[in-house]
């Protein structure tokens, strides 16, 4: 077989053309591989971390692997529609498949993270739009690839404006979104100031990555757009080099980047962080909290936030009043009736409180961190996550509580800087 293009069937004494060369079999071979390991590690995350948001990426990246199965067909059979329709419409249809799980990975981590209400769009409405406009494009991008099949120069024409068109769609899609993802976490920020400490969730991250393979999608989208806008006889369209480096490599590194940072890890870790009464509404299962306990004093309050923050305030307390450790309960265990008796029996202990019972504002301060508690939904006969700090950190009336607590604290003797005691909260030394 010669490897002199044009490649494609003649109809009627007109030769249609579905390749300007021979597809190389090698680099599609190559690429079959590489969508068929990720896609296979996405499907294993899949059921690790319950991200069921995720089947359709799963579903891009199958498009992907016989797209260029298509083409590793075509390199044998340059001149029959069947391996040019395969892997013309499925390396198109793909892509919108993964776009629509980038969409919906914004709208979990925004509730992981507690942040809806930051963003300046209901999250609800944000993902169906989103979701409407790419099932649009799959649409419009599986016409637009498969008329050209048919022969008619008319139709040809028409099936590319079609496909233009959803190109041109997608990318104003992805434009927004970015810019939307952008608004958000910079909202997040704002609203958390120093109190969210990257160290505990590294939440960043994942911003970072959803505007990272979004940017990618937008190369993407640039370029096969100007290489339908060229026609049959443009550069970009005679010359394979630009669909592996500007498709088949770019759709890899999307999923490999949500390989490394899977927004479905940050959506389990944040299980809870939406509630109603006492139930975990998910749109998965429902989850039944054991009852929170009635604090009857604020003793018992400060023993339910030393359970959410129990190794900072174990560092604060072993290290200021001077209490041997082991009095106290494990830091990963919550105290039981026995070991908060033990403790009331210390004299440093009930000086510390006799002295606190003395200053309104702390029991205050520490009916209102039980407050905020019990608000949250968070089952104190567990021990603390990194979550459920991050969760107390975000929340206002719990850090200014905290940090009155801490100054009344000082002010009946126990000497805590109310500075280092947030510190301590968030993980820092």
């Amino acid at each position: 077989m010669s490897h002199d293009g044009p490649f494609g069937p003649v109809v009627n004494g007109t030769q249609i053309v579905f390749f300007e060369y021979l597809p190389n079999k090698p680099a599609a071979i190559s690429f079959v591989a590489l969508f068929g390991i990720v896609t296979l590690a996405h499907l294993v995350f899949l059921f690790i971390y319950r991200a069921w948001f995720f089947i359709p990426f799963i579903l891009g990246g199958i498009c992907e692997i016989f797209g260029y199965f298509g083409r590793a067909q075509a390199h044998d059979k340059p001149d029959e529609a069947g391996p040019f329709i395969l892997q013309n419409v499925l390396l198109l249809a793909g892509t919108p498949f993964l776009a629509a799980t980038i969409y919906m990975s914004l709208g979990r981590i925004a509730t992981a993270l507690d942040s809806q209400h930051l963003s300046f769009i209901s999250f609800r409405w944000l993902t169906k739009l989103y979701v409407l406009i790419d099932i649009g494009c799959i649409v419009s991008q599986f016409i637009g690839a498969i008329i050209p099949a048919s022969g008619d120069a008319d139709a040809i024409t028409k099936g590319r404006t079609i496909l233009i068109a959803g190109l041109v769609v997608q990318l104003c899609a992805l434009s927004i979104f970015i810019l939307t993802s952008l608004y958000l976490y910079m909202r997040v920020r704002q609203e958390t100031g120093p109190f969210l400490d990257s160290s505990l969730v590294r939440w960043r991250r994942y911003f970072r990555t959803i505007e990272a393979v979004t940017t990618i999608m937008i190369v993407r989208s640039i370029v096969r757009a100007v290489e339908y806008l060229q026609g049959p006889d443009g550069y970009v369209l005679g010359h394979e080099v630009f669909i592996y480096l500007f498709d088949a490599s770019l759709m890899f590194l999307v999923m490999l980047l949500f390989l490394i940072i899977h927004p479905g890890r940050l959506v389990k870790n944040g299980i809870g962080m939406k509630w109603r009464g006492q139930v975990q509404e998910q749109e998965e299962d429902h989850v039944h909290l054991q009852p929170y306990p009635e604090y009857p004093s604020p003793i018992v309050t400060m023993f339910a936030v030393r359970r959410l923050i129990a190794r900072p305030l174990l560092r604060v307390a072993t290290r200021q009043i001077h209490v041997t450790p082991r009095r106290f309960a494990s830091a990963d265990q919550p105290p039981n009736m026995n070991q908060i008796e033990s403790m009331m029996n210390d004299p440093q202990i009930r000086d510390t409180f006799e002295k606190l019972s003395r200053h309104p504002p702390a029991i205050a301060a520490m009916q209102k961190m039980g407050e905020v508690i019990k608000s949250k939904g968070l089952d104190t006969t567990q021990p603390p996550s990194k979550m459920d700090i991050m969760k107390l950190m975000m929340d206002s009336e719990f850090r200014d509580a905290a940090t009155t607590l801490t100054t009344e604290m000082q002010n009946a003797g126990v000497e805590i800087n109310p500075d280092v005691f947030m510190k301590m909260m968030q993980g820092e030394k």
